[in-house]
């Protein structure tokens, strides 16, 4: 991960890169994890780019979602303009199942 943090304290320009490999959030197996984006100084979040790669599904877009309005307060909607291309998909490929051992 690297991020870049620009302008003043109250209205930051803030650049981000993520990339990994095999990730995973909350049971969501996301696979190998490619993202650029950034956040201006009025709160909306660019995703310059996005590429996953899971088992063989792919997948590839950016866009843009409003995060924030005035003084980093969340905005209640968050506006989201996005193109997403998916390839190969199985949605199973991106579930993690949990096994859970019987008590004795």
């Amino acid at each position: 991960m690297k991020a870049d943090v620009s302008g003043s304290w109250k209205q930051p320009d803030i650049e981000i890169e993520i990339a990994g490999k095999k990730m995973q959030v909350n049971g969501l197996r996301l696979g190998d994890v490619d993202l650029a984006g950034n956040m201006d100084q009025n709160g909306l979040f660019t995703i310059k780019s996005l590429k996953l790669v899971n088992q063989g599904t792919r997948a590839q877009g950016n866009g843009t979602i409003q995060l924030f309005k005035e003084r980093f307060l969340l905005h209640e909607t968050m506006p989201l303009k996005a193109r997403l291309k998916v390839t190969n998909a199985l949605f199973s490929r991106f579930l993690v199942i949990f096994l859970i051992p019987e008590s004795p």
